[in-house]
Order: C-alpha cells, then structure tokens, then sequence
C-alpha cells in the first residue's frame, strides 16, 4: 500500500492506533 499517501478513503489499517 502506499504509505505516506494521503487519500480521500482512509482504511482502517491506514488509521494508527485503531
């Protein structure tokens, strides 16, 4: 996945913490 992408569609493993 791309990371340090920001996207209008969070997922929820994009989502630290949760």
């Amino acid at each position: 996945k791309e990371a340090g992408i920001p996207r209008k569609v969070p997922k929820v493993e994009d989502i630290p913490g949760l």
